[in-house]
């Protein structure tokens, strides 16, 4: 997910950028008299804003008592630092992607965790952006189950709706959908076995759909996963986001990076952070919330007809 919002560097307090928000019309098309002097008409212009977004700042810590790395390190298991390090990163990216898709300023909350996901100190994520612009589209009345195309049919249409009534190109969209919503859309899209050139194996499924050349992404962190204290996911597993890969950026005044804290003991403490925030340049005019209604998801691993719920 994080591959996907483009980062860009960004000086000093707040990410500021310009928007684009009105064109005069051109002269147009004239006659050969009415060019000869052109005096009288008013000149091309364009209304330049300038906007901007406060940076975020985003921090954990790691405590690694010496004794517990010298001893996994003299057994030869482990590199204790190194392997706390890489697992505090793996926390920080998943808490920015899910950041970029729930993170909500007005929230209210005040705690740490993911809660803080919804604290002042939160940057706007995309259902905020889209229900600030009233792009939050309510889709749980298509019904999945119908005959034919129902969802690819639905997503396809909100696209070209979208594409139709703003500035938002195909060259630039892109879809963000669920593990659960990415098999519908694949199972509906007739998916084919494909043999490799040996006939040595088959792979059955896509590993990615495109919508009208529109790349269609499977991001596992638009779930039910993580326990998000206040109602910004509901049916989470149903939804679906497009954005203006052009307009929505995150803007970083320096990446995730470490610093030692040094010791109070027998133990080395550093601290990690980061220091940067999503923007939007379109105001959430091209970032659109879609929720379905999947039902049930069951998987049944252990063949006994119980099913278990995603």
């Amino acid at each position: 997910m994080l591959d996907r919002i483009d980062t860009q560097s960004q000086q000093g307090f707040t990410a500021q950028y310009n928007i684009l928000s009105d064109r005069s019309p051109p002269i147009g098309y004239a006659g050969q008299s009415d060019v000869i002097d052109l005096s009288d008409n008013d000149y091309g212009d364009f209304t330049i804003e300038t906007d901007s977004e406060d940076m975020r700042i985003f921090v954990d810590q790691i405590n690694v008592s010496d004794f517990a790395s010298r001893a996994t390190d003299s057994l030869d298991y482990m590199d204790l630092e190194n392997t706390t390090l890489g697992q505090r990163t793996i926390e920080w990216a998943l808490t920015k992607a899910a950041a970029y898709f729930y993170a909500d300023p007005d929230a209210g909350e005040t705690d740490f965790g993911y809660s803080s996901l919804g604290t002042d100190n939160a940057f706007p994520g995309m259902t905020h952006l889209a229900q600030s612009a009233g792009n939050d589209i309510d889709r749980t009345g298509v019904d999945v189950d119908a005959d034919g195309f129902p969802v690819l049919e639905d997503l396809k249409a909100a696209l070209t709706w979208a594409v139709e009534g703003t500035g938002l190109t195909y060259a630039d969209a892109e879809i963000f959908v669920s593990p659960s919503l990415f098999d519908l859309l694949e199972n509906e899209a007739n998916p084919v076995t494909r043999l490799d050139s040996f006939s040595e194996g088959a792979d059955f499924g896509a590993r990615q759909l495109w919508i009208k050349g529109v790349r269609v992404t499977e991001c596992p962190n638009i779930m039910p996963n993580f326990e998000l204290p206040w109602d910004a996911s509901p049916e989470s597993p149903g939804n679906a986001f497009i954005i203006d890969r052009r307009s929505l950026q995150f803007r970083a005044l320096a990446p995730l990076f470490t610093l030692p804290l040094g010791r109070d003991g027998l133990a080395d403490k550093a601290a990690m952070a980061e220091y940067g925030t999503l923007i939007d340049k379109s105001h959430g005019e091209h970032t659109f919330w879609l929720e379905y209604d999947l039902g049930e998801v069951e998987f049944d691993p252990d063949g006994d007809g119980s099913g278990e719920t995603a």
